[in-house]
C-alpha cells in the first residue's frame, strides 16, 4: 500500500507541531519484498521527517534482509544529523539518538534483527555510560503473539528473525541486556502481527518494572486494505506517565479501545537514580499482560472519540 505509506509519513510530518512530535521510530519491515523501488519509497518517507525536523530511528526486519541494504539506506543520508546521534557499526542498522524534553533526557537505541554478542556488549557499555538517560530500546523480533519472548526454539520463522543465523533472540536480549540496566525504561518491538498492542512487564535484576510493547500492524493492514496505523506515545512532563493511542491515519479513527491505554514508567533522574513506577521489591521477577489477546477477526476500527 505505497499510497498509504506516503500518507502516514506525511501525516507525521504535518502534525509535528499540533501533536508535539519529538521523535519517530519504525520497528522493522521497511519493505515487503526487498525491492529497490520499496527502498526508494521508504527513503522518500525518511526525507519527509528530515525536512520536518523530526528526529527518527528505524531497524531492519525479516523483510529487509538484502546485501544491498547499507547502500540503499545509508548513514550519510539518514544519520549523523546532530552530535546527539550516532551509529554502533557505521551503518543505519544499529543507531542511537539522544533527546531532551524539558528536564527529561531520553536515549533511543535501535538494534538490528541479528544483533551479535559483540554489538550487544558495545551497546550495554553505552547504556551504562549514559546512566542519567531514560533509555528506550527498539528491536524487531522479540515477542510472540502470546506475549512470550521469542527463543531460539520458538519456531523456524521466529528463529530466523530473532537470531539472524547466529545473533541473539528475544530471550537472550532480556536476560543479557535489557534486564541488566536500571535506566532502561521501555522496550519496543514488532515482527509478530496482530490486532492488540501487546504489553508485558517484567522486573529487571534490581526489581524495577520494565514494560515491553509489541506493535505490528501488518496483519491489520492486510485485513483492512491498509489503514496507516501510528502508535502515538504521549509522555507526561516528568516522563513518568505514558498515554498510548493507536490511530489510523487513513480512517481518521482509533483502532480498538483496548489499544488506547496508560502506562506508568520508571523515571531516571539527573543523578542516575531511578524513581520506580511501582513498589520496588528486588529479585522477584514476574510477568503479567495488560492487553487481552482478542482474535483479530473480531476487531473493528472504532469511531473517533472527540
Amino acid at each position: 500500500y505505497p499510497e498509504k505509506l506516503d500518507a502516514m509519513y506525511s501525516w507525521i510530518a504535518n502534525n509535528k507541531e499540533s501533536k508535539k512530535i519529538a521523535y519517530c521510530t519504525t520497528l522493522g519491515d521497511l519493505t515487503n519484498n526487498n525491492t529497490k523501488i520499496e527502498y526508494d519509497r521508504i527513503n522518500a518517507q525518511f526525507d519527509k521527517l528530515d525536512n520536518a525536523g523530526i528526529p527518527y530511528g528505524f531497524i531492519r526486519g525479516n523483510h529487509d534482509l538484502i546485501p544491498e541494504f547499507d547502500t540503499y539506506i545509508t548513514w550519510e543520508d539518514h544519520g549523523n544529523k546532530t552530535p546527539q546521534s550516532g551509529s554502533f557499526d557505521g551503518t543505519m542498522k544499529n543507531t542511537w539518538q539522544k533527546l531532551t524534553v524539558g528536564d527529561v533526557k531520553y536515549l533511543f537505541i535501535n538494534m538490528d534483527y541479528s544483533l551479535t554478542p559483540q554489538l550487544m556488549a558495545q551497546i550495554s557499555g553505552f547504556i551504562k555510560g549514559n546512566r542519567d538517560y531514560n533509555v528506550i530500546a527498539s528491536v524487531h523480533g522479540y515477542m510472540s503473539n502470546s506475549g512470550a519472548r521469542i527463543t531460539n526454539t520458538t519456531s523456524t520463522s521466529d528463529q530466523s528473525v530473532s537470531d539472524g543465523g547466529g545473533g541473539l533472540c528475544g530471550a537472550d536480549l532480556w536476560e543479557q541486556l535489557y534486564s541488566k540496566h536500571d535506566n532502561l525504561v521501555m522496550v519496543l518491538c514488532g515482527h509478530t502481527s496482530g490486532g492488540p498492542v501487546l504489553v508485558r512487564k517484567d522486573k529487571n535484576v534490581n526489581g524495577y518494572v520494565i514494560p515491553q510493547l509489541r506493535i505490528d500492524p501488518q496483519g491489520t493492514d492486510m485485513d483492512y486494505d491498509g489503514v496507516g496505523l501510528v502508535a502515538m506515545f504521549y509522555f507526561s512532563e516528568n516522563g513518568a506517565q505514558l498515554d498510548v493511542e493507536y490511530y489510523s491515519v487513513d480512517r481518521d479513527a482509533y483502532y480498538r479501545k483496548e489499544n488506547q491505554f496508560k502506562l506508568e514508567l520508571n523515571k531516571v533522574n539527573a543523578d542516575g537514580s531511578v524513581t520506580p513506577s511501582e513498589p520496588h521489591t528486588p529479585n522477584n521477577q514476574r510477568l503479567y499482560n495488560l492487553r487481552s489477546f482478542t482474535d483479530l477477526k473480531n476487531a473493528a476500527l472504532i469511531e473517533r472519540q472527540n
